[in-house]
Order: structure tokens, then sequence, then C-alpha cells
């Protein structure tokens, strides 16, 4: 028995030491202190060994996303990141997590920020405003007017004459004197509300026009204006008294533009014409109603 201490009839033998005959355990090799590659951190320093996993899941993770991208951006800071999920385990934290996430934005690329795209689509869209590429929206032009609508419906008919003679043509089913009915059509095309067959005798424009507070006699012939019907004649009596009748175009001074209907060398055609605003002329007028 290997000496010991003698406590009465016993004898103590100190832990660890070998029986008789058995062989002396060798002696524990000293642990020198582990420092962590990634932290920095001794173990000596935590009383405890690094983690061997996680170290080898970093290692994996920086081989595979390249050594050389690493380096270079471990000299960007040690500053504490969010945890990054990892494929081959647990949730990896702390400077290893940033070193990971910084690898991987560096392979995808700068990630804009939602401000600085925002700051830039305004400067593209300043600059296209700035080439002309995005012109403000202009106002929609202005619906015509009943007398310009007038005119525009009865220019295009300059020069339309009878179809087969005898006062035959195409505005009236009448083969009449057609002056009037050429006039309302014209109107009616426009949008006045009259029935041109109703008005083959230049007269009843007239008094129509009396009822309805839109006529003016020789004395306010300077009331004429475009879009205005003129009456020939000394009053809307009869047909020997109200003779013809014109479409006004135009008032310059004391002259006025007409289109006509039933008018021309052999009165069969629509034409433009001249006259003087004269009361010899026209015993008066009527603006549409």
């Amino acid at each position: 028995m290997s000496p010991g201490l003698r406590t009465g009839n016993v004898d103590v033998v100190p832990p660890g030491t070998p029986e008789a005959g058995e062989r002396p355990l060798p002696p524990k090799k000293k642990r020198f202190p582990e420092v962590h590659y990634i932290t920095g951190k001794s173990n000596a320093d935590e009383n405890q060994s690094p983690r061997p996993t996680a170290a080898r899941r970093v290692r994996k993770t920086l081989i595979t996303l390249g050594a050389a991208s690493a380096m270079t951006l471990m000299s960007f800071g040690s500053a504490a990141a969010a945890p990054v999920s990892h494929p081959d385990g647990p949730v990896l934290s702390g400077p290893a997590a940033q070193i990971v996430q910084q690898i991987k934005d560096s392979q995808n690329g700068p990630q804009q920020k939602p401000q600085a795209a925002k700051d830039n689509a305004g400067a593209k869209k300043g600059q296209a405003k700035g080439n002309g590429q995005n012109k403000p929206r202009q106002a929609p032009a202005p619906a015509p007017s009943l007398p310009d609508r007038i005119i525009s419906a009865a220019q295009p008919e300059i020069g339309t004459t009878e179809t087969g003679g005898d006062n035959c043509q195409k505005y009236s089913g009448q083969c009449v004197s057609w002056c009037a009915l050429f006039a309302m059509n014209m109107w009616q095309d426009a949008g006045v509300d009259v029935d041109p067959e109703q008005y083959a005798f230049t007269g009843n424009v007239y008094e129509t026009g009396q009822e309805k507070g839109t006529a003016y006699d020789a004395e306010n012939l300077d009331q004429a204006k475009p879009g205005d019907v003129l009456l020939f004649g000394t009053g809307p009596s009869s047909p020997s008294t109200s003779k013809h009748i014109g479409i006004v175009e135009k008032v310059d001074g004391n002259q006025v533009t007409t289109i006509e209907g039933n008018t021309g060398d052999n009165t069969d055609s629509v034409e433009r014409k001249t006259h003087e605003l004269s009361s010899e002329t026209f015993y008066g007028g009527v603006s549409p109603w």
C-alpha cells in the first residue's frame, strides 16, 4: 500500500495516489488558451472552450462566399449586427453575423434605399420635364359656337347644284324654290331646332323669328352677324315681297358676304355672294332661335 497518513488504525491514502502494483496515471497536459479567430476572445478569459460547431459553420460560409471578400469586410469593424439565419444550424449573431451579411451584400450588389430610389425617380422626372418629354397637359379646345357650326355646315355646300333641274335638289323632297330649304337645313345641321320642310317660303322664317324674338327689321340691319339669315325684298307677306334668303358668312362694314341656295346664273346652285347691307336689298334678318 502506498504511504499515507495514519489515523488510528486506518491508513488514509491521499486521492490520486496509486495503489501498490498499479501504474501511475500520466499527468494531464497543460491546455493553452485558445483564441477564437472570429471574435478574438480567449477561452481562458471566458473559462470555457469555444463552440467548434459555430466556428465550423462560419468557416464554411466564409469559404463559400470567398475568403478574400471576408478579410476585406472584416476591416469595417466589429460592431454588433442583427442575427443571421444559417442553413446548417442555429442563428448567427454578433460580429460573425455582420461579416456574413456584408459578404452577401457585396455579392448581390448595393441595395438602394427606398428614399434614395424615390429621390432618383424624382430627379429623372425633373430631367424629363426639362427635355420636354413630359409637357403639361393642355386644356381642351372650346366647342365651336352655333354661328361657327352654321358657317362650317354651309361652306362645303358651295357649288352644289340641282339634281335633274326643275328645282329638285337634295335639301328637300319638294321640287320648289329651295333657298329657304337650304338655309334651314344648315341651321338644323348645326343644331338649331327647326324642321326645314315647314320653311319652303322665306316669309315663314321671318315670321317665326318674330314669334321667338330673334328677328330684326330693315332699320336694325347692323345687328346682322355670321350664322344669321337675311331676307331679300320688302316684307314677309308673300313670295312677291319676300323673294330670297341667304346665310350671313361675314360682315365687313356695310358689306355682307352670304352663302345662298337656289341662286346663280341659272338659279340652280349654292354660291357665295357679296351685297351692300342696305334696306334697299333686305327687309330684315333673323338670328337662330
